[in-house]
């Protein structure tokens, strides 16, 4: 692309850092006009860009007569309404004042802004510009990305080598604890984990939910990154706060044989239970991961006392990755040795009642709603129904305004959603941070859920603060089927 061409081309889309600095070549005179006869100055002044316009006046760009080819810049302002653009216009009169080019020092956020789209367009020369103006590289962006994690995710290695060499903060966490690192194990991206490692990323880092970016691998599938970071010491057996282990998430997300196998011929114990006394058979029994279990137990892990309680196996989804990469709850969990002695309690301490009083007594002997939180994470509608018998309000929050028909939705467990919905649940509930139970399913595609929340009533067209629907979050993830289904409810 020609140098004109980019100048005009940043005018139109009001890009003013780029702007500037085409403008400071000295090999651009802003008064050229392109193979249209279109110069920067008429396209600023074309889509309204009063800015823009500005800086290119004072840069000496000519306001041209019209003539019978082509509409002068301030013929098209007026064509297309923008006042502000007449006005900057108005203030330079007709004739051309060329000044000398003075670049505007850019705001903190414009240059923070410009740093993550430098990375977004796999810019490496714009991105060590932006450094080089002062922008910062350990940022966290409204996604809850740093500019070294979205390096990792888009698969960009020449700016996520310039961020290193500029002082990246390699063990950098969202507000989940989630580095770089685990970024890359998440997404298979095995040339950064080599480099964020080589670089002195800590392999044994966890998140506030005590995963590390082993079990974010195993979490995936990601067998290279697996291999590599067992090679390089990785903790095979870590357990996060819910006792799970690398295998265990392997085995819940219902991977292939090589990959849950992979893990067992390199040390990862198949009898080590989790928080809740589990091992790694009871959890693919839970799951309906059949294969699975009878590769596990032809192993010798089997537990016949659990092989013959009447479980309640729900049907298995793929479940909404529990981490930084979308929309989170974490909740602190009281320190009970297991669910059934958490739900027992509160079924003790608080029988039934329409009290405020018992209300009170509920709230300050347990905190129920974790516990309620913790059964529909494990799959246990059993538990579910106990606790909700025993007096927990269906629809009770907790301090990021999620319900449990939400946490139900965001691990995909279809049989409690619909009990709960059965049961009173508030189908159009909102969090705190603006997501409904239908825009939980839309965004990650669960489409059995979307069907079951439209039947339900679920408002397909609420919008949050940004404006965005569940429709919005289903194109946005590319779910086809339920952005069908959810324009057809509108």
């Amino acid at each position: 692309m020609k140098k004109i061409d980019k100048l005009i081309k940043a005018a139109g889309e009001n890009r003013l850092i780029d702007l500037v600095e085409l403008i400071n070549d000295v090999d651009i005179d802003v008064n050229e006009a392109n193979d249209n006869q279109l110069t920067a100055l008429m396209q600023a002044s074309t889509f309204g860009h009063a800015s823009a316009v500005e800086i290119l006046l004072q840069a000496g760009a000519t306001l041209e007569e019209h003539n019978s080819k082509v509409f002068s810049s301030k013929q098209l302002a007026e064509l297309f309404g923008h006042k502000r653009v007449l006005e900057v216009i108005a203030q330079y009169g007709t004739a051309p004042k060329k000044v000398d080019k003075i670049k505007p020092a850019p705001t903190p956020e414009k240059l923070t802004k410009e740093l993550f789209a430098a990375i977004k367009e796999n810019d490496a020369n714009k991105l060590t510009k932006m450094i080089g103006l002062g922008a910062t590289v350990n940022a966290i962006n409204s996604d809850n990305r740093s500019p070294l994690m979205l390096s990792v995710k888009n698969k960009q290695p020449d700016c996520l080598q310039v961020l290193i060499a500029n002082g990246a903060e390699i063990d950098l966490a969202n507000k989940y604890g989630y580095t770089a690192l685990m970024f890359a194990a998440w997404y298979g991206r095995i040339e950064a984990v080599q480099y964020l490692v080589e670089n002195g990323a800590q392999i044994e880092y966890q998140t506030n939910g005590g995963a590390t970016a082993l079990m974010e691998a195993a979490t995936n599938a990601q067998l290279e990154v697996m291999r590599y970071l067992i090679e390089m010491g990785a903790k095979i057996d870590a357990q996060d706060k819910y006792g799970e282990t690398a295998l265990m998430k392997a085995v819940k997300r219902g991977h292939d044989i090589n990959v849950i196998n992979y893990l067992i011929n390199h040390g990862a114990s198949i009898s080590l239970p989790n928080k809740y006394g589990e091992t790694a058979l009871q959890i693919a029994k839970i799951e309906g991961h059949d294969e699975i279990s009878e590769y596990l137990k032809t192993i010798g892990n089997t537990d016949k006392e659990y092989l013959n309680k009447d479980n309640d196996i729900t049907v298995n989804f793929p479940e909404i990755n529990d981490s930084g990469f979308s929309d989170d709850v974490t909740n602190d969990k009281s320190d009970f040795s297991t669910l059934e002695e958490k739900a027992a309690t509160i079924a003790i301490e608080s029988p039934v009642s329409d009290t405020t009083k018992d209300k009170a007594i509920l709230d300050e002997s347990v905190n129920a709603i974790d516990t309620l939180f913790e059964a529909i994470d494990i799959n246990s509608l059993g538990t579910v129904k106990n606790l909700l018998n025993s007096g927990i309000d269906i629809n009770s929050k907790d301090n990021y305004g999620w319900t449990p028909l939400m946490v139900a939705v965001r691990q995909n467990k279809a049989r409690i959603v619909e009990y709960l919905l059965e049961n009173g649940a508030e189908v159009n509930c909102v969090s705190v941070s603006g997501w409904t139970p239908l825009r939980i399913a839309a965004s990650a595609g669960f489409t059995p859920l979307v069907k079951l929340l439209l039947a339900a009533n679920a408002d397909s067209n609420y919008k949050n603060d940004k404006g965005e629907t569940a429709l919005d979050s289903a194109k946005k993830n590319g779910h086809a089927e339920i952005v069908t289904l959810l324009s057809q409810s509108v």
